[in-house]
């Protein structure tokens, strides 16, 4: 059996207080980078004294998730409701659930580009959130 298993999203879920929820459909075998965001050690090589003892600076990061999903762009209306979505003050929730079984939770924003493929009908966004949690 297999230790690491990865592969597809399966579902991409967003609740938003105002704008109401949407499933999209992630696009399959895409590379989607995600960090579910927490305390990060500072890579900075000069964080040394000169005794050669290791100076320590923690940093809280947000995480993110930067996903290439499917774009309807005729009856879902998809790059109009992530358009609504990322200028709405108002964060979202939103649910990942993996192939692996893996599902996760975080409440964040878009950031960044919304980057429509026409000819591909995908849409590229980064979602950005304080801390994903594993909910199942």
């Amino acid at each position: 059996m297999a230790k690491a298993v990865g592969g597809d999203i399966e579902e991409f879920i967003v609740n938003h207080p105002t704008l109401g929820a949407r499933s999209f459909k992630p696009k399959a075998n895409e590379d989607n980078t995600f960090d579910r965001g927490g305390i990060r050690s500072d890579d900075d090589e000069a964080m040394i004294t000169t005794d050669g003892d290791l100076i320590v600076k923690l940093t809280r990061v947000r995480g993110f998730i930067e996903v290439v999903l499917a774009n309807d762009q005729g009856t879902a209306n998809d790059s109009d409701f992530l358009n609504q979505l990322s200028a709405s003050p108002e964060s979202f929730d939103l649910t990942i659930s993996l192939i692996n079984g893996s599902t996760f939770g975080a409440k964040g924003r878009i950031v960044g580009s919304i980057e429509e493929n026409l000819n591909a009908a995908t849409v590229s966004i980064k979602v950005a959130f304080s801390q994903a949690k594993k909910i199942a």
